[in-house]
């Protein structure tokens, strides 16, 4: 009978090896299925909304803008013509010299009826007066009265306008004056006056007070129909 004799260490080497044939992974499986997402949960309902705040400090005031034009609400305009024949014979135009004095002129006149002059507009408000006897020339100028003019051709009178207010009523009045006692005029009663174009302006109180602070020109028909926002 034959005998054996293993060798411990090639014994060993093949173990090792046995094991790691059988350890040997395979090749790897096929994907699965993707799992199914959770769902949302829902909304809550939006809360009550909360009391208004305080508010804020009041911001500091910004400089006053200049004054603007005054609006023409409070303001009467009457526009109309004077032809020669309307112009009656004969009245007195009064005119104060101090104290209880007045001295009068005889005048031709035109009542005008106006009924916007009333008791407020003659103690708080004002009327002013303009006329233009050259429309031909330049239809816009407006002289205002009183207007006195001096005669030209030897200088010895003038021509005058002037208007008097009472309630409801403008009365304008024109004479001619005199210079020097020895002066001689036209005959008032029959002088033939020119078309005269009038412009009477009633204003309040109010607008009176702001004519002065704004120091509009009231002698200057444009300077006025500007502040007012009249047509010229």
């Amino acid at each position: 009978m034959k005998h054996f004799r293993f060798n411990l260490t090639v014994l060993l080497c093949a173990c090792i090896l046995a094991v790691a044939a059988c350890t040997k992974e395979g090749p790897a499986g096929p994907q699965g299925t993707a799992g199914t997402a959770g769902t949302n949960g829902t909304n809550g309902t939006n809360g009550a909304t909360g009391p208004q705040g305080p508010a804020g400090p009041k911001g500091p005031t910004g400089p006053t803008g200049p004054q603007g034009p005054m609006g023409n609400a409070n303001v009467k305009v009457d526009t109309f013509t004077v032809r020669s024949a309307q112009w009656l014979y004969s009245s007195i135009y009064w005119f104060s010299t101090g104290g209880s004095t007045s001295q009068g002129y005889v005048t031709r006149y035109y009542a005008r009826n106006i009924p916007s002059v009333n008791a407020d507009i003659l103690t708080k408000g004002m009327v002013l007066v303009y006329f233009t006897s050259a429309s031909s020339y330049d239809p816009i100028v407006w002289s205002p009265m009183p207007f006195s003019f001096l005669d030209n051709n030897n200088g010895t009178f003038t021509y005058n306008y002037a208007y008097a207010t009472a309630i409801g009523k403008v009365t304008l009045h024109f004479f001619f004056g005199k210079i020097g006692a020895a002066a001689t005029t036209p005959t008032l009663a029959t002088f033939p006056l020119p078309d005269t174009k009038v412009k009477i302006i009633v204003v309040s109180g109010q607008i009176l007070a702001g004519a002065r602070s704004a120091n509009v020109d009231l002698n200057n028909y444009q300077a006025v129909a500007n502040w007012l926002g009249l047509d010229q």
